[in-house]
Protein backbone atom coordinates (compact mmCIF):
# COMPACT_ATOMS: atom_id res chain seq x y z
CA UNK A 1 0.00 0.00 0.00
CA UNK A 2 1.27 3.69 -0.74
CA UNK A 3 0.70 7.48 0.52
CA UNK A 4 -0.41 9.62 -2.09
CA UNK A 5 -0.65 13.10 0.01
CA UNK A 6 -2.17 16.09 -1.68
CA UNK A 7 -1.33 19.50 -0.18
CA UNK A 8 -3.23 22.09 -1.09
CA UNK A 9 -3.03 26.05 0.31
CA UNK A 10 -4.91 25.21 3.61
CA UNK A 11 -1.16 23.37 4.25
CA UNK A 12 0.74 26.29 3.89
CA UNK A 13 -1.94 28.62 5.85
CA UNK A 14 -1.60 26.11 8.90
CA UNK A 15 2.15 27.20 8.62
CA UNK A 16 1.57 30.70 9.07
CA UNK A 17 2.24 31.50 5.15
CA UNK A 18 -0.24 34.50 4.19
CA UNK A 19 -0.69 32.72 0.74
CA UNK A 20 -4.61 32.96 0.18
CA UNK A 21 -5.89 34.92 -2.60
CA UNK A 22 -7.57 37.27 -0.38
CA UNK A 23 -3.74 37.93 1.54
CA UNK A 24 -2.59 38.26 -1.87
CA UNK A 25 -5.10 40.99 -3.44
CA UNK A 26 -4.79 42.84 -0.10
CA UNK A 27 -1.42 43.43 -0.55
CA UNK A 28 -1.45 44.09 -4.18
CA UNK A 29 -3.82 47.04 -3.42
CA UNK A 30 -1.78 48.39 -0.98
CA UNK A 31 1.15 48.41 -3.02
CA UNK A 32 -1.09 50.27 -5.68
CA UNK A 33 -2.18 52.75 -3.09
CA UNK A 34 0.94 53.88 -1.48
CA UNK A 35 2.54 54.18 -4.71
CA UNK A 36 0.00 56.57 -5.90
CA UNK A 37 0.24 58.54 -2.42
CA UNK A 38 4.48 58.70 -2.75
CA UNK A 39 4.19 59.78 -6.69
CA UNK A 40 0.96 61.04 -6.88
CA UNK A 41 0.06 58.38 -9.45
CA UNK A 42 -0.12 54.79 -9.78
CA UNK A 43 -0.60 54.28 -13.34
CA UNK A 44 -0.36 49.91 -14.53
CA UNK A 45 -1.90 47.56 -16.44
CA UNK A 46 -4.42 46.27 -14.03
CA UNK A 47 -4.84 50.30 -12.07
CA UNK A 48 -5.08 53.63 -12.72
CA UNK A 49 -4.85 55.13 -9.57
CA UNK A 50 -4.93 59.27 -9.01
CA UNK A 51 -4.21 60.86 -5.12
CA UNK A 52 -5.93 63.32 -3.90
CA UNK A 53 -3.86 63.52 -0.59
CA UNK A 54 -2.40 67.07 0.46
CA UNK A 55 1.15 66.57 1.88
CA UNK A 56 0.21 66.46 5.81
CA UNK A 57 -2.76 64.31 5.04
CA UNK A 58 -0.35 61.48 3.08
CA UNK A 59 1.02 59.92 6.88
CA UNK A 60 -2.61 59.52 8.46
CA UNK A 61 -3.97 57.97 5.28
CA UNK A 62 -0.74 55.50 4.98
CA UNK A 63 -1.45 54.36 8.43
CA UNK A 64 -5.20 53.24 7.83
CA UNK A 65 -3.88 51.74 4.43
CA UNK A 66 -1.69 49.62 6.07
CA UNK A 67 -3.10 49.03 9.06
CA UNK A 68 -3.65 45.10 9.62
CA UNK A 69 -7.10 46.05 10.88
CA UNK A 70 -7.70 48.03 7.50
CA UNK A 71 -8.58 44.63 5.27
CA UNK A 72 -11.92 45.26 4.87
CA UNK A 73 -11.65 48.81 4.59
CA UNK A 74 -9.31 48.22 1.74
CA UNK A 75 -11.41 45.92 -0.34
CA UNK A 76 -14.66 48.31 0.47
CA UNK A 77 -12.61 51.55 -0.83
CA UNK A 78 -12.26 49.25 -4.26
CA UNK A 79 -15.45 47.41 -4.48
CA UNK A 80 -17.55 50.45 -4.54
CA UNK A 81 -17.33 52.41 -7.76
CA UNK A 82 -13.41 52.04 -7.94
CA UNK A 83 -13.61 54.87 -5.66
CA UNK A 84 -10.85 54.74 -2.75
CA UNK A 85 -12.49 56.60 0.43
CA UNK A 86 -11.40 57.98 3.20
CA UNK A 87 -12.24 56.17 6.76
CA UNK A 88 -12.67 58.77 8.87
CA UNK A 89 -15.95 59.25 11.47
CA UNK A 90 -16.98 62.90 9.06
CA UNK A 91 -18.77 62.27 5.88
CA UNK A 92 -16.59 59.89 3.66
CA UNK A 93 -14.99 61.73 0.90
CA UNK A 94 -13.33 61.00 -2.44
CA UNK A 95 -9.35 60.31 -1.50
CA UNK A 96 -8.04 58.63 -4.42
CA UNK A 97 -9.44 58.33 -8.06
CA UNK A 98 -9.09 54.85 -9.02
CA UNK A 99 -9.99 52.89 -12.08
CA UNK A 100 -9.35 48.94 -12.25
CA UNK A 101 -8.75 47.79 -15.59
CA UNK A 102 -8.52 43.94 -15.07
CA UNK A 103 -11.58 42.38 -15.25
CA UNK A 104 -10.65 39.66 -13.08
CA UNK A 105 -9.49 41.29 -10.65
CA UNK A 106 -12.29 43.49 -10.55
CA UNK A 107 -14.66 40.85 -9.63
CA UNK A 108 -12.05 39.20 -7.44
CA UNK A 109 -11.85 42.21 -5.29
CA UNK A 110 -15.59 42.21 -5.04
CA UNK A 111 -15.95 38.61 -4.14
CA UNK A 112 -13.04 39.38 -1.16
CA UNK A 113 -15.56 42.25 -0.18
CA UNK A 114 -18.93 40.38 -0.38
CA UNK A 115 -17.88 36.96 0.42
CA UNK A 116 -14.07 37.08 2.25
CA UNK A 117 -12.76 35.09 -0.13
CA UNK A 118 -12.40 34.31 -3.55
CA UNK A 119 -11.53 31.72 -6.84
CA UNK A 120 -9.30 33.99 -9.09
CA UNK A 121 -9.06 30.48 -11.76
CA UNK A 122 -12.47 29.91 -11.28
CA UNK A 123 -13.76 33.69 -11.67
CA UNK A 124 -11.71 33.34 -15.05
CA UNK A 125 -13.21 30.45 -16.11
CA UNK A 126 -16.98 32.30 -15.41
CA UNK A 127 -15.92 35.10 -17.32
CA UNK A 128 -14.12 32.87 -20.53
CA UNK A 129 -17.54 31.12 -20.93
CA UNK A 130 -19.38 34.27 -20.68
CA UNK A 131 -17.06 35.67 -24.00
CA UNK A 132 -17.37 32.54 -25.33
CA UNK A 133 -20.89 32.10 -25.37
CA UNK A 134 -21.50 36.07 -26.29
CA UNK A 135 -21.88 37.31 -29.73
CA UNK A 136 -19.68 36.36 -32.13
CA UNK A 137 -17.47 38.71 -34.20
CA UNK A 138 -17.41 41.16 -30.80
CA UNK A 139 -15.09 39.15 -28.37
CA UNK A 140 -11.74 39.47 -29.77
CA UNK A 141 -10.77 42.46 -27.39
CA UNK A 142 -12.64 40.93 -24.53
CA UNK A 143 -10.54 37.84 -24.80
CA UNK A 144 -6.95 39.42 -25.15
CA UNK A 145 -7.90 42.26 -21.85
CA UNK A 146 -9.09 38.88 -19.90
CA UNK A 147 -5.79 36.44 -21.00
CA UNK A 148 -3.70 39.56 -20.89
CA UNK A 149 -5.25 40.21 -17.23
CA UNK A 150 -4.59 36.54 -15.66
CA UNK A 151 -1.05 36.85 -17.13
CA UNK A 152 -0.64 39.95 -15.05
CA UNK A 153 -2.03 38.01 -12.12
CA UNK A 154 0.28 34.97 -12.61
CA UNK A 155 3.20 37.42 -12.89
CA UNK A 156 2.31 39.40 -9.55
CA UNK A 157 1.17 36.41 -7.37
CA UNK A 158 4.67 34.80 -8.56
CA UNK A 159 6.17 37.93 -6.87
CA UNK A 160 4.26 37.94 -3.84
CA UNK A 161 4.93 34.20 -2.91
CA UNK A 162 8.75 35.11 -3.53
CA UNK A 163 8.73 37.69 -1.06
CA UNK A 164 7.14 35.79 2.28
CA UNK A 165 8.32 34.25 5.08
CA UNK A 166 9.91 30.59 5.06
CA UNK A 167 7.24 28.74 6.98
CA UNK A 168 7.69 26.45 10.24
CA UNK A 169 8.01 23.02 10.51
CA UNK A 170 5.38 21.57 12.85
CA UNK A 171 5.87 18.21 14.61
CA UNK A 172 2.13 17.24 14.13
CA UNK A 173 2.70 16.93 10.18
CA UNK A 174 5.55 15.44 10.60
CA UNK A 175 3.63 12.48 12.51
CA UNK A 176 1.06 12.35 9.86
CA UNK A 177 3.82 11.98 7.07
CA UNK A 178 5.25 9.17 8.99
CA UNK A 179 2.15 7.23 10.27
CA UNK A 180 1.33 4.07 9.52
CA UNK A 181 -1.92 2.70 7.58
CA UNK A 182 -4.81 1.71 10.00
CA UNK A 183 -7.04 -0.93 9.17
CA UNK A 184 -10.24 1.09 9.85
CA UNK A 185 -9.39 3.31 6.92
CA UNK A 186 -9.90 0.53 4.24
CA UNK A 187 -13.51 -0.82 3.61
CA UNK A 188 -11.60 -4.03 1.85
CA UNK A 189 -9.23 -5.85 3.04
CA UNK A 190 -6.02 -4.32 1.47
CA UNK A 191 -2.14 -5.89 1.27
CA UNK A 192 0.27 -5.83 4.45
CA UNK A 193 -0.90 -2.26 6.00
CA UNK A 194 2.88 -2.26 7.58
CA UNK A 195 4.72 -1.89 4.76
CA UNK A 196 4.56 1.18 2.26
CA UNK A 197 6.90 1.42 -0.76
CA UNK A 198 6.19 5.10 -1.94
CA UNK A 199 4.78 8.33 0.11
CA UNK A 200 4.11 11.10 -3.00
CA UNK A 201 3.83 14.47 -1.65
CA UNK A 202 1.43 16.28 -4.43
CA UNK A 203 2.23 19.64 -3.76
CA UNK A 204 -0.55 21.92 -5.65
CA UNK A 205 0.81 25.06 -4.08
CA UNK A 206 3.79 27.12 -5.50
CA UNK A 207 5.68 27.15 -2.24
CA UNK A 208 7.96 24.40 -0.53
CA UNK A 209 6.64 23.83 2.45
CA UNK A 210 6.32 19.92 1.90
CA UNK A 211 9.90 19.78 1.81
CA UNK A 212 10.44 20.94 5.34
CA UNK A 213 9.23 16.89 6.28
CA UNK A 214 11.25 15.29 3.29
CA UNK A 215 14.26 15.60 4.12
CA UNK A 216 14.66 14.00 7.56
CA UNK A 217 10.85 11.91 7.41
CA UNK A 218 11.71 8.45 9.09
CA UNK A 219 8.01 6.41 8.03
CA UNK A 220 6.99 4.07 10.34
CA UNK A 221 6.76 1.32 8.33
CA UNK A 222 8.57 -1.99 8.20
CA UNK A 223 9.97 -1.11 4.99
CA UNK A 224 11.85 1.64 3.90
CA UNK A 225 9.86 3.65 1.67
CA UNK A 226 10.61 6.23 -1.08
CA UNK A 227 9.92 9.59 0.00
CA UNK A 228 9.49 12.31 -2.87
CA UNK A 229 7.32 14.97 -3.82
CA UNK A 230 5.94 16.47 -7.60
CA UNK A 231 5.55 20.13 -7.65
CA UNK A 232 2.75 19.57 -10.02
CA UNK A 233 1.70 23.33 -10.56
CA UNK A 234 4.80 24.66 -10.54
CA UNK A 235 8.38 26.35 -8.54
CA UNK A 236 8.63 29.76 -7.42
CA UNK A 237 12.59 29.06 -8.16
CA UNK A 238 12.69 26.73 -11.25
CA UNK A 239 12.05 28.24 -14.61
CA UNK A 240 12.57 24.81 -15.63
CA UNK A 241 9.05 23.67 -13.41
CA UNK A 242 7.12 26.94 -14.68
CA UNK A 243 3.57 28.24 -12.70
CA UNK A 244 0.73 26.78 -14.22
CA UNK A 245 -2.23 29.20 -12.84
CA UNK A 246 -5.55 28.65 -15.18
CA UNK A 247 -8.35 25.80 -14.52
CA UNK A 248 -8.73 22.17 -15.14
CA UNK A 249 -12.02 21.00 -15.49
CA UNK A 250 -12.38 19.93 -18.96
CA UNK A 251 -14.81 17.73 -17.96
CA UNK A 252 -17.36 20.77 -17.55
CA UNK A 253 -20.47 20.61 -19.55
CA UNK A 254 -19.78 24.22 -20.93
CA UNK A 255 -16.08 23.62 -21.73
CA UNK A 256 -17.33 22.67 -25.56
CA UNK A 257 -18.59 25.46 -26.15
CA UNK A 258 -14.15 26.87 -25.63
CA UNK A 259 -13.08 24.10 -27.95
CA UNK A 260 -15.79 24.32 -30.64
CA UNK A 261 -14.70 28.55 -31.30
CA UNK A 262 -11.52 27.39 -33.31
CA UNK A 263 -9.54 30.18 -31.74
CA UNK A 264 -6.74 28.95 -29.36
CA UNK A 265 -6.51 31.72 -27.01
CA UNK A 266 -9.41 30.02 -25.44
CA UNK A 267 -7.59 27.28 -24.50
CA UNK A 268 -4.64 29.60 -23.36
CA UNK A 269 -4.81 29.04 -19.78
CA UNK A 270 -6.14 25.89 -19.04
CA UNK A 271 -3.84 23.29 -16.81
CA UNK A 272 -4.21 20.61 -19.22
CA UNK A 273 -1.94 21.98 -22.02
CA UNK A 274 0.54 23.68 -18.70
CA UNK A 275 1.21 19.95 -17.95
CA UNK A 276 3.14 19.40 -20.72
CA UNK A 277 6.24 21.58 -20.33
CA UNK A 278 6.96 18.88 -17.78
CA UNK A 279 7.44 15.21 -17.21
CA UNK A 280 5.72 15.91 -13.99
CA UNK A 281 1.89 14.16 -14.85
CA UNK A 282 3.82 11.31 -15.99
CA UNK A 283 5.44 10.42 -12.31
CA UNK A 284 1.96 10.92 -10.84
CA UNK A 285 0.68 8.48 -13.57
CA UNK A 286 3.44 6.46 -12.77
CA UNK A 287 3.46 6.47 -8.67
CA UNK A 288 -0.91 5.67 -9.53
CA UNK A 289 0.09 2.85 -11.21
CA UNK A 290 2.81 1.44 -9.05
CA UNK A 291 -0.07 -0.43 -7.01
CA UNK A 292 -2.68 0.27 -4.70
CA UNK A 293 -2.67 3.51 -2.19
CA UNK A 294 -4.55 5.73 0.17
CA UNK A 295 -5.04 9.21 -0.13
CA UNK A 296 -4.68 11.96 2.36
CA UNK A 297 -6.00 15.36 1.27
CA UNK A 298 -4.23 18.01 3.47
CA UNK A 299 -5.19 21.61 2.76
CA UNK A 300 -6.52 21.02 -0.57
CA UNK A 301 -10.46 22.19 -1.06
CA UNK A 302 -10.60 19.63 -4.29
CA UNK A 303 -12.35 22.09 -6.17
CA UNK A 304 -13.39 22.64 -9.54
CA UNK A 305 -10.38 24.36 -10.99
CA UNK A 306 -8.18 20.43 -10.60
CA UNK A 307 -11.27 18.40 -11.53
CA UNK A 308 -9.77 16.25 -14.11
CA UNK A 309 -6.56 15.32 -12.49
CA UNK A 310 -8.49 14.45 -9.19
CA UNK A 311 -11.05 12.49 -10.49
CA UNK A 312 -8.06 10.39 -12.29
CA UNK A 313 -6.68 10.11 -8.78
CA UNK A 314 -10.14 9.46 -6.80
CA UNK A 315 -11.36 7.04 -9.40
CA UNK A 316 -8.42 4.99 -10.20
CA UNK A 317 -8.50 1.35 -9.84
CA UNK A 318 -5.53 1.51 -7.53
CA UNK A 319 -7.33 4.03 -5.32
CA UNK A 320 -8.28 2.14 -1.66
CA UNK A 321 -9.26 5.25 0.43
CA UNK A 322 -9.23 8.55 0.93
CA UNK A 323 -8.55 10.16 4.19
CA UNK A 324 -9.27 13.91 5.27
CA UNK A 325 -7.89 15.86 7.76
CA UNK A 326 -10.15 18.77 8.00
CA UNK A 327 -10.05 22.24 9.00
CA UNK A 328 -11.94 23.11 12.36
CA UNK A 329 -13.01 26.03 14.59
CA UNK A 330 -14.37 23.92 17.33
CA UNK A 331 -14.61 20.28 18.17
CA UNK A 332 -17.90 19.38 16.79
CA UNK A 333 -18.52 18.08 13.33
CA UNK A 334 -20.45 21.15 12.61
CA UNK A 335 -17.79 23.61 13.54
CA UNK A 336 -15.08 21.87 10.26
CA UNK A 337 -15.31 22.29 7.04
CA UNK A 338 -15.75 18.28 6.84
CA UNK A 339 -18.81 18.37 5.38
CA UNK A 340 -17.80 20.82 2.58
CA UNK A 341 -14.87 18.86 1.67
CA UNK A 342 -16.75 15.54 1.26
CA UNK A 343 -18.91 17.56 -0.89
CA UNK A 344 -16.35 18.70 -2.96
CA UNK A 345 -15.02 15.45 -3.36
CA UNK A 346 -18.34 14.58 -4.95
CA UNK A 347 -18.11 15.81 -7.72
CA UNK A 348 -14.63 14.45 -9.10
CA UNK A 349 -16.63 11.49 -8.74
CA UNK A 350 -18.51 9.63 -12.10
CA UNK A 351 -19.03 6.41 -10.06
CA UNK A 352 -20.88 7.81 -6.60
CA UNK A 353 -20.87 4.35 -5.08
CA UNK A 354 -16.89 4.18 -5.14
CA UNK A 355 -16.60 7.64 -3.35
CA UNK A 356 -18.72 5.85 -0.47
CA UNK A 357 -16.95 2.93 -0.35
CA UNK A 358 -13.49 4.65 -0.25
CA UNK A 359 -13.67 8.10 2.15
CA UNK A 360 -12.88 7.56 5.38
CA UNK A 361 -16.09 9.21 7.97
CA UNK A 362 -15.13 11.77 9.87
CA UNK A 363 -12.97 11.73 13.32
CA UNK A 364 -12.53 14.24 14.87
CA UNK A 365 -8.47 14.01 15.89
CA UNK A 366 -7.99 14.14 11.77
CA UNK A 367 -7.40 18.24 11.52
CA UNK A 368 -4.80 20.27 10.69
CA UNK A 369 -3.83 22.26 13.36
CA UNK A 370 -2.34 26.20 13.00
CA UNK A 371 1.57 26.07 13.59
CA UNK A 372 2.95 27.69 16.49
CA UNK A 373 5.92 29.47 16.64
Amino acid sequence: MNKLILIGNGFDLAHGMKTSYKDFLLNLLRTCVNEALDNGIHSSSDFKIKSKIGFYEKEDIKAVINSPESCETVFNAFAVDDVLVSTSGEKPQKEFDAQCLNPVLRKAINSCFKLGWVDIEQIYYDELIHIASSDAGSYDKKLNTLNSGIESIKKSLHSYLKGLPKPIHNKFMYDVFAAPFSESEFLTDSPDLNKCDHILMLNFNYTYTPDLYIRDLVPQFENNPLVDSIHIHGELYKDENPLIFGFGDEMDDHYKILEKKNDNRFLDNMKSFGYFRTDNLRKLSRFLMEGEYQVQIMGHSCGLSDRVMLNGIFEHDNCRSIKIFHRRKGSPFEETNYKELTQNISRHFNKKQRMRDWVVPYRPDDFLPQVVS
